[in-house]
């Protein structure tokens, strides 16, 4: 069996060069609002968050995003018209270089909030860096990992409890083994059945650890067809994730695991990225600093889904704690990273937590964010889990949260030695979801993932009713998948022809244009950064072949542009590469 990782080392991050054709230039997660310097012994901490002002003498260009994003990102920001920003440019190389200078060590970068995590040994350093002209805060964020008494492996995530499955259990389904109800329930046996299981879509899986996940038949076949793209432990800062933890391990068999007649996971056919973000040894702020320099990869990559069965409200040092007031969307580290994450056209699935029959009733961050979907749980029966997290008054925020409901009391897993074992907890209703989500997605790519939440949403059981306990409640993903069909009607006129010749090009290029029929359409060409260069109209004759000359691209720098052609159907984005100045 293969294993195929992403060689990609942190010696690689101040000049990033293409690993197996990605360019990635990565980073990690902050809380720019979050002064809790004074709060905190500086003795007792070593792991710092450190923000920059700027992203002076960067080397990075807004008009070359190859040399910091994959193909595959590109695409994805083109595809939905999300325009390159200063953000998605990588940190200063001479800002991480004057922090290591000063005694640091840089554990990684973060473009989206411009600065870095750190590791720092002596104390002295702390006053260094803050010296640093280009420095604006330095927090402390985690210290480093010791063993707790009496911490088991699933403690945090969700009090999963696994129980060995009933022996007279009936089969319900031949192919997918142990996992049919809580496909069923969702009707994602329909999307499965027209072909979206996954396949050319890619998902990115941010938890705990994954032990024992590349020895296991059930994802045997991730291997030998090389659907593991790429891994990252963010905690040791390593390629391997296969440790700590099995809740990882469990989380993905809902997602991925083939065995049929066994268990079918929801998108068996997706591709990878595994991401350990969760120290099971502790609990502190840096962990969200991990999870989001895990999105910042993702999207680096391309992923098009993310998803996190993760959720922070406390923390060792109670002084770093949320309160409901802070579920606003807007406050935790991991809860701003992830709408980020959603703003750069992933579709980010989050678990809701586990805290609903406690004494906080509500989400764990990142659930409040206002742009992911955050998942509940029921049971068999589809009636809410009473463990599930519930959401703040619908009405205070005008957003519902949960959005969405799925299995999560007693769902199906497989365990880490291949076991079949339902399961409690929110963690696996999110990746249930996920992994629909995903073939949803691939059925319509075309549309946004916003779109695709809104079409679930409409679908749900409970969409004129929602409630805190179930949201919009159970998704119906055959009623969804029509509703976004009827976006693009089988009666449509045939759809034009375009394309860019010769792409990429040195001086100019031009536009082919098949017209299927008489009509006006308009032509605009932008760069990346969604810049206006050039537009005009013109009319068109019917089943007639056109060429369009651009004359902003002779004096126009090289980089990436968008050519955009609008007709009265449809809208056509085709993208052109200029090779020189």
């Amino acid at each position: 069996m293969k294993k195929t990782t992403c060689n990609f080392s942190l010696q690689q991050y101040d000049n990033i060069r293409p690993t197996k054709g990605y360019h990635f230039y990565w980073l990690t997660a902050l809380l720019l609002f979050c002064s809790m310097g004074s709060a905190y012994a500086q003795t007792s901490y070593n792991k710092y968050w450190v923000g920059f002002a700027d992203k002076a003498n960067t080397a990075y260009l807004l008009s070359h995003p190859e040399n910091f994003l994959s193909e595959r990102a590109i695409d994805r920001r083109l595809r939905y018209r999300i325009p390159l920003t200063k953000a998605d440019l990588p940190v200063s190389p001479n800002h991480l270089q004057s922090v290591r200078q000063s005694g640091a060590t840089v554990l990684y970068p973060s473009k989206w909030f411009n600065g870095a995590v750190v590791s720092i040994e002596n104390p002295n350093v702390l006053e260094e860096l803050k010296k640093l002209p280009f420095v604006t805060e330095v927090t402390a964020i985690g210290k480093d990992k010791k063993k707790r008494r009496n911490v088991t492996i699933t403690s945090k995530f969700s009090d999963v409890q696994l129980k060995v499955e009933d022996e007279d259990e009936p089969e319900e389904s031949i192919y997918y083994g142990a996992a049919f109800h809580q496909i069923e329930m969702l009707k994602g046996d329909y999307l499965h059945a027209h072909g979206f299981t996954g396949e050319g879509m890619l998902i990115a899986v941010i938890d705990a650890g994954f032990s024992n996940v590349e020895k296991m038949e059930v994802f045997q076949h991730l291997y030998e067809n090389h659907k593991i793209v790429g891994t990252y432990d963010f905690v040791d800062i390593d390629q391997n994730p296969y440790h700590d933890s099995t809740h990882g391990t469990h989380v993905l068999s809902t997602i991925a695991a083939k065995l049929p007649g066994q268990f079918v996971g929801t998108a068996p056919d997706a591709s990878f990225w595994l991401f350990r973000t969760e120290d099971n040894k502790s609990e502190s702020r840096i962990e969200e600093y991990n999870w989001v320099a895990a999105a910042e990869m993702a999207d680096s990559a391309g992923v098009d889904v993310i998803n996190t069965s993760l959720g922070y409200t406390t923390f060792d040092d109670s002084s770093m704690d949320y309160s409901a007031e802070d579920l606003n969307g807007n406050t935790a580290v991991i809860t701003r990273g992830a709408d980020i994450a959603a703003s750069k056209g992933m579709l980010v699935v989050v678990s809701a937590g586990n805290k609903g029959n406690k004494q906080w009733q509500y989400l764990t961050t990142p659930a409040d964010a206002d742009s992911v979907l955050t998942v509940g749980a029921v049971n068999k029966d589809e009636k809410y889990a009473s463990f599930s997290s519930i959401g703040l008054e619908i009405d205070s925020n005008n957003k519902v949260k949960p959005n969405l409901m799925a299995q999560g009391q007693s769902a199906e897993t497989v365990t880490v030695d291949g076991t079949i074992q339902n399961a409690n907890g929110t963690s696996f209703s999110s990746p249930i979801m996920a992994g629909l989500v995903t073939c949803l997605l691939q059925a319509h790519p075309r549309q946004n993932p916003q779109a695709i939440i809104a079409a679930l949403e409409k679908s749900a059981s409970q969409y004129e009713i929602p409630s805190q306990e179930m949201g919009y409640g159970i998704p119906d993903f055959q009623s969804a998948h029509l509703r976004l069909s009827e976006l693009a009607p089988s009666n449509m006129p045939a759809p034009a022809t375009a394309f860019v010749y010769p792409n990429p090009f040195d001086d100019t290029a031009r536009v082919y244009y098949y017209a299927p029929r008489s009509e006006s359409i308009t032509l605009q060409l932008f760069d990346l950064t969604g810049r206006l260069y050039e537009e005009y109209h013109t009319d068109v004759l019917s089943e007639q072949p056109y060429k369009f000359d651009f004359s902003a691209w002779q004096s126009a720098p090289k980089g990436i542009y968008v050519v955009r052609i609008a007709n009265a159907f449809e809208r056509i984005a085709l993208q052109a590469v200029k090779t020189s100045d």
